[in-house]
């Protein structure tokens, strides 16, 4: 497998909310429980921006060493978020995707089996909620998953990317944790530059 997205570094976020605070990658590694991140809503076709509360910060190593993030915490109505950060290594653009809802393999007809079928063949195609989603194998890898957290040890994970044919800001990232353990995200892509730190 390799990198997702190709040749990740940290992450700099460039941000214009006149009364926020720069998020930067030196705040992400220490960003502590409670700490509020304002952003736009996922899939939305109004701009708006919603605060998501962080539970915690984690940083995952590639295995070409590309560094990307994933904060995880809640949005005010108490649902659950995941805000994934990654910069190319030129450093001259980064994505942010946002989790738009957290599903299960049966609910994109994909077995743990078949799934590595289409790691090992470098393709395969599932179907979610109406859109047809085709594996990325380029954006598919392995990488080592730490905790942002004074002692907290690297954990191997595995992470598998199915880009939306019809909307290219939908994704679906399985990330698989070991011991049988899947965790599915249907993501959305989200403007950088309205992302904060309040």
């Amino acid at each position: 497998m390799a990198a997702l997205p190709r040749n990740l570094i940290l992450c700099i976020l460039i941000l214009t909310c006149t009364g926020s605070m720069a998020l930067t990658a030196s705040d992400i590694q220490p960003l502590q429980p409670g700490a509020q991140l304002e952003i736009p809503i996922p899939n939305s076709d109004t701009p708006l921006l919603e605060t998501i509360t962080v539970s915690s910060s984690s940083s995952l190593i590639d295995s070409d060493d590309g560094r990307w993030y994933r904060i995880d915490g809640k949005r005010s109505d108490e649902q659950p978020a995941v805000v994934l950060l990654y910069a190319q290594k030129d450093n001259t653009d980064f994505e942010v995707e946002s989790l738009i809802e957290r599903i299960k393999l049966q609910d994109i007809g994909v077995s743990a089996q078949l799934l590595h079928k289409f790691d090992k063949e470098g393709r395969g195609e599932l179907i979610y909620d109406g859109q047809h989603y085709k594996f990325n194998a380029d954006d598919s890898d392995d990488a080592r998953y730490t905790l942002n957290k004074p002692g907290s040890q690297p954990i191997n994970v595995s992470y598998y990317r199915f880009d939306c044919v019809e909307d290219d800001d939908l994704a679906i990232i399985v990330f698989e944790w070991g011991g049988n353990k899947y965790e599915v995200l249907h993501v959305g892509w989200v403007d950088s530059k309205l992302v904060h730190l309040k």
